[in-house]
């Protein structure tokens, strides 16, 4: 009985650990989405994106010929090759700084002749490296302009003789992929949240049967050792009782003056009372031929 108590209890904390790690695996796939796949995803994207920077750059940049430096950034041929990179690399915008900060062209034309005082401008730009950032819509960018579209907005410095001679900042629209990864992630999300949910219901079901078949053992249990202590009680009672009996008995015939003794089938001495002893002695166990 104390084994099968002691199954049911770890039977029932089992129980109580599985439906934890349910619970658990339906509330942190979003989060798990969240901070690990999103992100990662969005890391990737922005190397991609970066490669892809580069190589717009230097396709622009080797197009004019950096030894030809200053480019004519008002000249048809730039303007169109500006317009044809645009269409071609699907850019949001494109803006060309000079090293001093100065914003030499830009494809919206109010922003030409600004200045650039951001720090990441000169402690990471212009030390000749990549500086890349995702800005998602309606949000600020670099240069602290609202973004109507979601955008990766990314530095390339082009460098001559270990110098920086020009800077191309491009934003490459990015609505279309993100809204492609949004549906994708969406889609898993929903997917193992409706796998999560019916495992859970699985395990909830089979946890409520469990613990019903449980409670009736341990119902049982408990009967069953309320049996064993009433027929304790009641084999301890009969045996008081028998002992009684026995002892009244025996003294019935011990004070009887007859010799009395009582003998098995097999006439083996079962019995002697005190005359029967001090007339043929004590043979108790013995047989009587």
């Amino acid at each position: 009985l104390a084994l099968a108590f002691n199954d049911h209890m770890r039977a029932n904390k089992f129980l109580i650990y599985i439906m934890f790690l349910s619970v658990v695996a339906v509330v942190s796939l979003p989060i798990f989405t969240e901070i690990y796949v999103y992100p990662a995803f969005s890391k990737y994207q922005m190397r991609e994106t970066e490669e892809h920077a580069v190589h717009i750059s230097n396709h622009i940049a080797g197009i004019f010929g950096i030894d030809n430096m200053p480019i004519d950034y008002a000249s048809s041929d730039f303007v169109n090759e500006i317009n044809n990179a645009r269409k071609n690399f699907n850019l949001f915008k494109i803006k060309v700084f000079t090293p001093d900060g100065r914003l030499a062209y830009s494809t919206e034309k109010d922003e030409i002749g600004d200045i650039n005082k951001h720090p990441y401008f000169y402690d990471i730009v212009l030390k000749g490296n990549i500086y890349s950032k995702e800005a998602r819509k309606d949000t600020k960018s670099l240069d602290g302009n609202i973004i109507p579209i979601d955008v990766f907005e990314t530095y390339i410095p082009v460098i001559k003789d270990g110098k920086v001679v020009i800077i191309f900042e491009t934003y490459l629209d990015n609505s279309a992929s993100k809204a492609a990864f949004d549906k994708i992630i969406s889609d898993i999300t929903k997917a193992m949240s409706i796998v999560s949910l019916l495992l859970f219901g699985a395990v909830m079901i089979s946890s409520f049967k469990a613990r019903r078949s449980m409670k009736e053992r341990e119902s049982a249990v408990k009967e069953l050792m309320k049996y064993r202590d009433n027929l304790e009680v009641e084999v301890k009672e009969r045996t008081a009782k028998l002992e009684d009996e026995k002892a009244k008995t025996e003294g019935i015939l011990a004070g009887m003056g007859e010799a009395v003794s009582m003998q098995n089938l097999d006439f083996k001495v079962l019995y002697q009372n005190k005359a029967h002893i001090d007339l043929v002695g004590y043979h108790f166990g013995e047989y009587c031929y």
